[in-house]
């Protein structure tokens, strides 16, 4: 249901009651509790059959502003909150008013530049926790003589 397009523009996240959800119901309505988060709200799916898509809103001037930029939508206004609905060709538009989170794009160069920045933190298998250590041959006897 979610364009092509939108995958690669756009975080996704899941609602919280997705945990909740039985396993076997998960992957099959997954598309259902998928959002992309916006700065005062969220974008998900409304309905299949009609195409429509619906974002929640506390910002109200924001509202009001993406119905007077956006064609073909409906808004219901519920104490201080908003839903609009809008058809899948506005998604872009209605994203970019809503402010989405949009997903982080690098250049080779820049994540390269990362990769070398992260690896002082990464963890690492050198082999250190392998070495066996040494114990003071004093420390042995001691020990040996405390067990007789």
């Amino acid at each position: 249901m979610w364009p092509e397009n939108a995958r690669t523009k756009y975080q996704f996240q899941l609602d919280e009651s997705f945990r909740y959800a039985l396993k076997e119901n998960r992957e099959l309505h997954r598309r259902w509790f998928e959002y992309i988060p916006c700065r005062n709200g969220k974008i998900y799916i409304y309905s299949e059959t009609r195409k429509l898509f619906a974002l929640y809103t506390t910002s109200i001037l924001n509202a009001n502003r993406i119905i007077q930029e956006v064609e073909r939508c409906h808004i219901d206004r519920i104490d201080g909150e908003a839903v609009i609905l809008f058809p899948i060709e506005a998604l872009d538009q209605v994203a970019k008013l809503a402010k989405a989170k949009r997903r982080r794009r690098l250049s080779l160069e820049a994540k390269a530049k990362l990769i070398e920045k992260g690896k002082a933190y990464r963890f690492s298998s050198r082999g250190d926790g392998a070495k066996v250590r040494k114990m003071d041959p004093d420390l042995t006897e001691k020990t040996k003589a405390i067990g007789k």
